[in-house]
């Protein structure tokens, strides 16, 4: 009798162990799913900082709007503002923009591709990567990318009238950003 009550107590907490591991296993893969990124509607804001290769510096922010289409993948447009130490120079830019996440840990690298024209019908273009930290839906932005951006760099004087001088700017961006 009590071989009969020892091995009905065994398999009972064996039992329990084995289911208490099942719902553990479940929960890792819960916890795992909530760092997936959304599909749907979402809104990023960027500024930042840069620096061009002649000792100028920019600063620049966007507002981008698009869709999250898979948890790997963004695409939607963007209206930027570049201030440039050239005096009084400032561009808008109105663009395509791409995005590509890595989709297996929670804080996620990416790599994103800004395609356009400035308002003053010059070409805008800007790559970078960078690293996203936060959950499913919102989330901060730390990157490093490269400006290509023509335009009026100022007005100067010359035989008695006002001339533009355009120019195409290059510059090495640091930026921060929030979505949501």
């Amino acid at each position: 009798m009590k071989t009969k009550l020892f091995l009905f107590t065994v398999v009972i907490l064996f039992s329990g162990l084995c289911f208490a591991q099942k719902q553990a296993d479940s929960t890792v893969v819960a916890i795992t799913d909530t760092y997936s990124i959304q599909p749907g509607f979402k809104c990023m804001i960027n500024g930042g900082v840069g620096f061009d290769f002649s000792g100028f510096s920019v600063i620049s922010a966007d507002a981008i709007f698009g869709s999250q289409t898979t948890p790997g993948a963004f695409f939607g447009g963007g209206l930027g503002f570049a201030k440039y130490q050239h005096g009084s120079t400032f561009l808008l830019p109105v663009y395509f923009y791409a995005r590509l996440n890595s989709t297996e840990t929670k804080n996620k690298f990416y790599t994103d591709l800004k395609l356009g024209y400035s308002l003053n019908g010059a070409l805008f273009l800007s790559p970078s990567v960078g690293i996203r930290f936060g959950n499913n839906k919102n989330a901060c932005n730390i990157g490093i990318g490269y400006r290509l951006q023509g335009g009026i760099i100022g007005l100067h004087w010359e035989n008695y009238n006002y001339q533009d001088s355009s120019d195409t700017m290059h510059s090495i961006d640091f930026r921060i950003g929030y979505e949501f």
